[in-house]
């Protein structure tokens, strides 16, 4: 099965540069133009349950931690959190504007959400603490911006699971937690999921949902019943 997944993303990799290729009139078609990709059995999605995500957290360092609070507060991809400034926070409306590309090819497009309580509380801390000269919220110690291909990210989550003794998720198992915790709260349909999630098409959350592997209900509030002080040590009855 991995063979198959690595032969087809190789195919998919060959066929963009083929086709970039024909663009560019390099080559009159693409040669690979009616390769198929080789079938692959679905495996559902891991979806990690809170207590290995509180694991983590424990697990982790102050920068690590507010990543990964920052990715579970807002239910946001890795890229977005990467990509935030200090002009995307807005403290006085405990607001953040988080910026993607929705679509193949299109250019970044913004949405704005609620910051929760412990969000807010970990951007007023950065923002008191920040290197003014810097405009990235987090950010390597030379001040550019983490990449995918920063070292500190590549082995990130990997790392810190390993670390904590839990099986491997990865920033999107977190936004899927989000989901089935909304989807399980009862409180959110599928259009406010969508709306929280950021999809462009109410299908891609459908299938989101249902892709989402069967396991008990979880607590919407499971991570804020706990809080995480500046050294990293759990503190037990703080107001979130």
């Amino acid at each position: 099965e991995y063979g198959r997944k690595l032969s087809n993303r190789h195919l998919r990799d060959l066929k963009a540069l083929y086709n970039w290729a024909a663009r560019s009139d390099y080559l009159d078609a693409n040669p690979l133009k009616h390769i198929q990709p080789k079938g692959e059995d679905k495996q559902p999605k891991y979806v990690p349950p809170p207590s290995d995500v509180k694991a983590v957290l424990l697990a982790a360092s102050q920068e690590e931690m507010d990543i990964i609070l920052a990715v579970y507060a807002t239910g946001a991809r890795i890229s977005e959190i990467r990509r935030l400034t200090w002009d995307d926070v807005n403290l006085e409306n405990n607001s953040i504007t988080l910026w993607t590309r929705k679509r193949k090819g299109g250019g970044l497009e913004a949405d704005t959400v609620n910051m929760t309580l412990k969000l807010q509380d970990v951007m007023k801390r950065r923002w008191k603490a920040r290197n003014k000269n810097v405009p990235y919220v987090f950010h390597r110690e030379d001040g550019t911006r983490y990449t995918r291909d920063t070292h500190f990210m590549k082995k990130f989550m990997p790392r810190l699971c390993e670390r904590a003794g839990v099986k491997p998720f990865g920033f999107h198992g977190i936004r899927h937690l989000v989901a089935r915790i909304l989807a399980d709260s009862g409180k959110a349909n599928l259009r406010e999921i969508q709306h929280f999630l950021r999809h462009h098409r109410a299908t891609t959350t459908d299938t989101y949902l249902k892709e989402l592997q069967p396991g008990s209900k979880v607590a919407a509030g499971i991570l804020d019943g706990f809080d995480i002080d500046d050294q990293g040590k759990e503190t037990e009855g703080k107001d979130s």
